[in-house]
């Protein structure tokens, strides 16, 4: 076979057509001017591929003898490129890269020694395939698929043998949530069937490092009670619908305000326990009192006398007041939970009846709401009735007080 070169094209076309030295190539370039008697480009002799170089000189520069330089001399080629899109000018640029790139990357094209006669042209180079790699087979998915499946295998166990129960409140969409958990842990766990493959394993490392970060916080919401973060839907083979927020049952509210205990806080007072208590029921504490007049007015009472203070306007604040004459020892004793129990009542009563006020209570409103916030609330009934002296016994229980409370729980009897 001979080199690689520029020969009259052998199927008779009016140019010049590249020979790679082991077949003809689509590129073409003009034939050059005759000189003399030579004949013109459309008569010059077919050269044979076993003959010199029509050209004379064996190399010339690597523009005029590379096929990638053909482009330039067809003029409005590289227009019509540009004119035609952008798919038609990178085939062309990357035509141009592989060709002409590996020429001028030699020290000195032109002066470089004319290959052997028959010498076969080197095939080019083959790109190196990229590195693929298996999230299966890196570093820490071995640990992460344990925990995943482990946690879900011990959620299910427990839920097997009743156990889990004892995780959440007991109330009638404890269940849904329970399966709202387990299903989102085996969703996980089946995810690992189909580990994915990449070529950048710091992507795939982070893959495995989300997945153990989701499942863990999955577990730690189900474990705080919290809201899951996630909807679940699962049509089943029967085809009925599973379907759930992700949302946390809410234990009664009463119920936990019966069983619940009080402690001093760091700052050794009671107000974060009376705080808690009241975020049972959507309520919280403001120690702004004078905010209360905005929307609920000023009553006579003298502002020293009272500690704690409940608006129908404003249903979710219970208003303390800083300037009690007793304030800090009273916040730094269980008592202070006991009168928070007894504005919470009053949000009770007013849920019920629409009024803190029914007329069921009579003159008895405040002894009242006291024997609600013992029956129904956890406050203690010999704490309220040891203050209750002076101008403060209208808030003695009694029977009777202890009845019309039953009367508006259990009956909602308002009137």
């Amino acid at each position: 076979m001979s080199n690689p070169g520029w020969w009259r094209d052998p199927q008779g076309g009016p140019f010049l057509r590249w020979w790679d030295g082991r077949a003809w190539t689509e590129h073409t370039s003009p034939l050059p001017p005759a000189e003399g008697g030579a004949a013109s480009p459309s008569q010059a002799p077919y050269a044979a591929p076993q003959a010199q170089p029509l050209w004379d000189g064996q190399h010339a520069s690597p523009a005029a003898t590379s096929p990638a330089a053909a482009p330039e001399r067809r003029g409005r080629g590289w227009l019509l490129a540009l004119i035609l899109g952008g798919v038609a000018l990178v085939a062309v640029i990357v035509l141009v890269v592989a060709v002409v790139v590996p020429l001028f990357s030699r020290p000195d094209a032109a002066s470089a020694p004319a290959p052997t006669e028959g010498a076969e042209s080197s095939p080019s180079a083959t790109p190196t395939p990229a590195t693929v790699y298996a999230l299966s087979e890196r570093p820490g998915y071995a640990d992460m698929e344990s925990f995943v499946t482990g946690t879900y295998e011990k959620y299910l166990a427990a839920r097997e043998d009743g156990s889990i129960r004892d995780l959440v409140p007991d109330t009638d969409d404890a269940d849904d949530y329970i399966n709202a958990f387990l299903l989102l842990l085996s969703d996980e766990r089946g995810a690992l069937r189909w580990a994915p493959s990449g070529t950048n394993p710091d992507e795939l490392d982070a893959i495995i490092q989300a997945t153990r970060d989701r499942v863990a916080e999955y577990e730690r919401r189900f474990l705080a009670g919290e809201d899951l973060g996630v909807s679940v839907r699962v049509v089943r083979s029967d085809g009925s619908v599973f379907e759930s927020d992700g949302a946390a049952p809410r234990a009664d509210a009463a119920e936990l305000a019966r069983d619940y205990t009080a402690s001093p806080g760091p700052d050794g007072t009671y107000v974060d326990s009376a705080e808690e208590l009241a975020s049972y029921f959507g309520m919280s504490l403001t120690f702004d009192y004078a905010s209360m007049y905005e929307s609920c007015g000023h009553s006579d009472v003298p502002l020293e006398t009272i500690i704690a203070t409940y608006c129908s306007a404003t249903p979710e604040l219970v208003y303390v007041n800083p300037d009690y004459s007793d304030y800090d020892a009273y916040v730094s004793s269980p008592a202070f939970v006991n009168s928070i129990r007894h504005e919470i009542a009053h949000d009770q009563i007013a849920e019920v009846c629409g009024t803190v006020a029914p007329p069921v209570a009579g003159a008895q409103l405040e002894a009242v709401t006291n024997s609600y916030a013992v029956l129904f609330l956890g406050a203690d009934r010999a704490e309220f009735d040891a203050r209750a002296n002076g101008e403060y016994a209208a808030y003695r229980t009694t029977a009777e007080t202890d009845r019309v409370a039953q009367l508006i729980h259990d009956d909602t009897v308002c009137q």
